[in-house]
């Protein structure tokens, strides 16, 4: 699957021929450069958030979860390139790709990069970016979402998404950011995230993950 801008205005949206390679690992879920170092990811940098979120849900139930959204994920990636066999999904996927499906036929996007996966060359975090569309005559960066609630926190997230491309692109420009739920009744939902405090917000998280990183845990004694 290619990462190519698909078409107009998809040339104004320029990565760079000297950007640095990002490797996915994905049983490990982390980032690994051409030389092998290893990189934070956004929603390992957002774990502040997401561990408080998700305190106690059993492992077995984020588990399922996880392996539901990387699925649906692989589905609307591959029905954005018409080259989705309904007849062959998982029927558990059905509501959330018929969901994608609506959102399309509805918003009516024009997709420009999908599962655009992207380091950092100054902050030196990772992530991967689901959808950068075009849309009412503006680019927006979009996060696909199966959870059951929407946070305030994936605000924080998009922004992080959005300085990342921007330090990627020839010429960067303003993306506005929205999270697309899809619901396992077949319904979606738009929720536009417009703070303009977000990207300071990561830019703490990540301070915090690469403290913690390098000094270990915040917790220890010291005698």
């Amino acid at each position: 699957m290619l990462n190519k801008p698909l078409s107009q205005p998809s040339s104004l949206l320029k990565l760079k021929e000297d950007r640095v390679q990002a490797r996915f690992e994905p049983k490990e879920h982390r980032y690994f450069g051409p030389n092998g170092e290893v990189y934070t990811s956004v929603t390992q940098a957002m774990r502040i958030y997401t561990e408080k979120a998700y305190e106690g849900i059993p492992k077995e139930t984020l588990k399922r979860k996880a392996e539901l959204g990387t699925a649906v994920h692989l589905a609307t990636e591959y029905y954005d390139e018409d080259d989705l066999d309904i007849g062959a999904c998982n029927p558990k996927l059905i509501p959330y790709i018929d969901a994608y499906a609506r959102f399309k036929e509805e918003i009516k996007p024009e997709i420009i990069f999908k599962e655009l996966r992207l380091i950092h060359p100054r902050r030196f975090y990772a992530g991967a970016i689901d959808r950068v569309v075009f849309l009412d005559d503006s680019f927006w960066i979009i996060d696909l979402k199966t959870t059951r609630l929407l946070y305030e926190f994936v605000g924080i997230q998009l922004a992080a998404y959005a300085e990342l491309l921007n330090a990627n692109l020839e010429c960067p420009i303003p993306f506005k950011r929205a999270a697309l739920q899809l619901k396992d009744d077949g319904t979606y939902v738009f929720s536009k995230h417009e703070a303009d405090d977000d990207w300071y917000a990561f830019l703490a998280c990540l301070t915090l993950n690469n403290w913690n990183i390098n000094h270990g845990s915040p917790f220890k004694y010291r005698l």
